[in-house]
């Protein structure tokens, strides 16, 4: 016996930006709505957990300070071709002093192209780290790129070599990563530690992100 399932399109309200209003001087949360499948009965309950994810994704809006908003999404997706492979984004924060409550924006990103199928993003460790003006890039086989920029080479070579243990090993050359200083404005020599995770199995073909994991 074939057992089917109902299911109903509703739409939810999903976060898609935070808008800079320069006469207010805040960031405001800009939502849309999307229309999803679910099973028949469940209606109210997706669209509390739509809601729920809403409330803590809009966060990042808080500070009233433009530079505070982070995309939710690598930001080249737009303009650059072959953005349909997977991805999985690492949104750090500044490093709290011991103590300290204060809120710190996720606004620190890094996009690691081709993540291991099936990776359980809620299974990731993540070490903080040193952000700064030496860059390093790992290319992967199909000239996707893996981007950090620390204080130091060696501490280059540490951050790519955590992130690249999620990489599926099919994309790795083998090849070590190029490292030298970056040109145009200094980043801010600051410790940056992981607090959201993001994976998006189709890159670019859907902006929702298929798994969100809070740190």
């Amino acid at each position: 016996m074939v057992c089917r399932y109902a299911t109903v399109n509703i739409n939810v309200k999903v976060f898609s930006f935070c808008f800079f209003e320069p006469i207010t001087k805040m960031n405001i949360p800009i939502s849309k709505e999307v229309q999803i499948s679910v099973l028949k009965g469940t209606e109210t309950g997706i669209k509390l957990l739509y809601d729920r994810l809403f409330q803590l994704e809009k966060v990042k809006c808080n500070k009233p300070l433009k530079e505070d908003c982070v995309a939710a999404v690598p930001d080249w997706w737009q303009t650059r071709l072959g953005a349909d492979r997977p991805q999985m984004t690492v949104q750090y924060s500044k490093q709290k002093p011991p103590g300290s409550t204060a809120y710190q924006p996720p606004m620190y990103l890094i996009s690691i192209p081709h993540p291991i199928p099936g990776l359980q993003i809620k299974d990731i460790s993540l070490l903080p780290y040193q952000k700064g003006q030496i860059m390093g890039v790992l290319t992967l086989k199909d000239n996707s790129k893996l981007i950090v920029n620390c204080l130091s080479s060696e501490e280059v070579e540490r951050v790519i070599n955590e992130l690249t243990g999620l990489i599926d090993p099919e994309y790795l050359t083998g090849l070590a990563p190029k490292v030298g200083k970056r040109g145009g404005k200094n980043l801010d020599q600051i410790t940056v530690e992981p607090k959201i995770i993001k994976l998006f199995s189709t890159g670019q073909s859907n902006l929702l992100p298929d798994d969100i994991h809070y740190i």
